[in-house]
Formats: structure tokens, C-alpha cells, sequence
């Protein structure tokens, strides 16, 4: 069974898939990245992308850093930062043959 998918750990990642993937004549295969940077949405075929909010991520990060860094007793040392699939091109339904 050949691939239908391909979900690369970041953006510039699944570019370079999809470049290779279209040299190589394969246009079946959905891509995904992540971090949904603006050059994701100018492509050819614009990447769909998990945008990881990293505004927010930074902001909880940098906090517990500074919190670490100061010996202030941590209440909490971990958050959950809400993700959003965007969705582009790069995604298509695909035929399977049995």
C-alpha cells in the first residue's frame, strides 16, 4: 500500500516533501506541516498547516522560564495551547484502488 498522507514537523519540511513529490510526478499524496508560516499560503499548491499559536506558546514559555529563574514556587508548570488546522490545497481526498 503506497502513502496517502505525509504530515511533516514543520512547514519548510513538508515544502521541500511537496517540491520532491512534484519532481517525482506524484500529485496523490496529501501534505500537512506545521507553524503555519506566510510563505505556507503563496505556494503553487498552498500548504495546509497546524498553526501552533506560537505567540502564546511563547508567552507561557518565557513566564515559566522567568518564574524558574527567580525560585518563585511554580503552580503550574504546564499549559495546553489550542491549535488550529488550516486548511489548504495541499489536502485532497484520495481515491483508494482495492
Amino acid at each position: 500500500n503506497k502513502p496517502t498522507a505525509i504530515i511533516a514537523t514543520d512547514d519548510l519540511l513538508a515544502l521541500g516533501v511537496q517540491e520532491a513529490l512534484n519532481k517525482l510526478n506524484m500529485y496523490n499524496i496529501s501534505i500537512v506541516g506545521f507553524n503555519n508560516i506566510p510563505m505556507s499560503e503563496y505556494q503553487n499548491v498552498p500548504l495546509s498547516s497546524v498553526d501552533i499559536n506560537a505567540e502564546k506558546l511563547g508567552f507561557h514559555a518565557t513566564k515559566l522560564i522567568i518564574n524558574k529563574l527567580e525560585d518563585r514556587d511554580m503552580e503550574k508548570n504546564s499549559y495546553i495551547i489550542d491549535t488550529k488546522l488550516i486548511e489548504r490545497k495541499s489536502i485532497q481526498k484520495i481515491k483508494i484502488q482495492e
